[in-house]
């Protein structure tokens, strides 16, 4: 599932970097042309929530920086803590 942001692909690594602690320095921006892909791909591509929302109201749609928060503060011992932050309300 995804969340109320839409952002590129450079721009999610530098947020999962920034709240890492990362050298965001590090990350290059590549322009899609320069990977080489055989098929064609949207410059900008995204996922409506509408739906989602109404078929369950009381999911909370996170953003990157509030799942990143909710891992970061709890260890993940297995795959449920992350199952158990995406249908929670916290």
């Amino acid at each position: 599932v995804v969340g109320p942001e839409t952002m590129t692909k450079y721009d999610f690594a530098v947020k999962i970097a920034t709240h890492a602690g990362l050298d965001v320095n590090m990350i290059q921006a590549v322009p899609t042309k320069e990977f080489g892909q055989k098929a064609k791909r949207p410059l900008k591509g995204g996922l409506t929530l509408g739906k989602l929302a109404s078929v369950l109201p009381d999911l909370a749609m996170r953003t990157v920086r509030d799942l990143y928060t909710h891992i970061a503060a709890r260890p993940l011992s297995s795959s449920h803590h992350l199952h158990t932050f995406l249908s929670s309300n916290e």
